[in-house]
C-alpha cells in the first residue's frame, strides 16, 4: 500500500467517524459501527505525523505548519462556541484532535535531541497534553 492510498483510508475513517456523530443516534447498531471505523483514523493519522518525522528535512519548518494548522482550527472551534453560545474555555476542553498531534511531534523532536536534559522535556509535553484534556489525552501524544 502507498502513501496515498493510506491517506484516503485515513480520510474516510475520519468521515465515517463524523457521520457516525452527526447524523446517527447514540447507541444504534450504525453509530457503534461507524465510530468503530472512525476510531483507526487518529491512529493512521499519528503513525503519519511519525513518518513525516522521520522524513522531513526541516523539522522546525514541519513543526511550524502543523502547529499554524492547530491554531487555525482552534480559532474556527473558538468562533463556533461564540457563535453558538455554548460553554468553552481556552484552557479547558478542547475538541481539535490537532494538538496531540503537534505535542507528539514536538515530543518525538525532543527525544531526538542529542542532551538527555532535554529528552526528559517530552514527558512534559505528555503530562500538559493531559492537564489541557486535549481529545485522546496523554496516550494520544504518546
Amino acid at each position: 500500500m502507498n502513501r496515498n492510498a493510506f491517506k484516503y483510508i485515513a480520510a474516510l475513517a475520519m468521515v465515517a467517524d463524523h457521520v457516525g456523530v452527526i447524523m446517527m443516534v447514540q447507541d444504534s447498531l450504525a453509530y457503534i459501527i461507524l465510530r468503530s471505523i472512525g476510531r483507526i483514523a487518529y491512529i493512521m493519522f499519528a503513525y503519519m505525523i511519525a513518518e513525516g518525522f522521520f522524513h522531513t528535512r526541516n523539522i522546525r519548518s514541519y513543526f511550524l505548519r502543523l502547529f499554524a494548522f492547530a491554531a487555525v482550527i482552534e480559532l474556527f472551534f473558538i468562533g463556533y462556541y461564540f457563535i453558538t453560545d455554548q460553554n468553552f474555555t481556552l484552557l479547558g476542553t478542547s475538541q481539535n484532535v490537532i494538538w496531540p498531534l503537534v505535542f507528539g511531534l514536538g515530543a518525538l523532536w525532543l527525544i531526538s535531541a542529542k542532551q538527555i536534559w532535554i529528552r526528559f522535556l517530552s514527558i512534559g509535553i505528555v503530562v500538559l497534553a493531559a492537564v489541557l484534556n486535549f481529545p485522546y489525552g496523554a496516550y494520544g501524544v504518546m
